[in-house]
């Protein structure tokens, strides 16, 4: 955004998945003045809530939550990469078991889906041997800061057009279900706004299977007021609220 800034080209249209959708939530919420247009995939746009989001997260799912269990210094650090290659194809490929540590709750998957390749494991691993996982690690425990630095925009709307995307199978459906937002939380949904749900689409095999089609149709939906979105092939997850 700096370097749009400098080059004083055309407003963006920001387009992220997962913790990047958050990103570009915030983006277009924040700077409004150089972005015509945001999606996000997976993670919805969630309004500032009255706490901190993990005195809101220990209280709806427990100290057992994995968002909880990130707060502790070099606990999650040590069990991820314990077994790096592992660490990857239970979190990207593996099937919920629902028991046991932040990865026992995985298992291994007997061979990657088509949508993962043992390349793509491999460049995880050698980059992440190099790096370790504090860095991403950090994200989850700067949340309520976040929340804090944010407090000037409480109740503000996201202006620009958005596009919000999930897939039919994603958890994160159970840990931002539809409505709970607006249960604990009173900033409304972006004021120009499509949901759409991928259809036999989990949480990474979403991006893997529609990247190129969505950001060439977040562009087209967001090309500035009064101009419809491009309709996607997908069934909507939320009633549309385009316009």
């Amino acid at each position: 955004m700096g370097n749009r800034r400098r080059k004083a080209g055309p407003p963006a249209v920001v387009v992220g998945h997962d913790w990047g959708a958050a990103i570009a939530w915030h983006t277009a919420l924040l700077r409004p003045d150089i972005v015509r247009g945001v999606a996000g995939v997976s993670v919805p746009p969630m309004p500032r809530g009255p706490v901190p989001p993990m005195s809101d997260a220990r209280e709806r799912f427990g100290e057992d939550f994995y968002q909880v269990y990130f707060q502790q210094p070099q606990a999650a650090e040590a069990e991820l990469a314990k077994d790096i290659p592992t660490t990857f194809r239970k979190v990207l490929a593996g099937t919920p078991t629902g028991e046991g540590s932040f990865l026992g709750r995985f298992a291994v998957p007997e061979s990657l889906p088509g949508w993962l390749t043992e390349a793509d494991i491999a460049t995880f691993t050698g980059q992440f041997a190099t790096t370790g996982f504090t860095g991403g690690l950090n994200w989850y425990r700067n949340l309520d800061r976040n929340w804090e630095l944010t407090a000037a925009w409480q109740d503000a709307p996201i202006v620009p057009p958005a596009l919000y995307v999930i897939g039919e199978h994603d958890f994160v459906r159970n840990v931002c279900p539809p409505g709970h937002a607006g249960k604990s939380r009173t900033r409304p949904r972006p004021a120009r706004s499509s949901t759409y749900r991928t259809a036999a689409t989990g949480h990474s095999k979403n991006v893997r299977r529609r990247s190129t089609r969505l950001f060439s149709t977040s562009s087209t939906a967001c090309r500035g007021p009064g101009t419809a979105p491009h309709r996607l092939p997908y069934e909507p997850l939320l009633p549309d609220h385009s316009g």
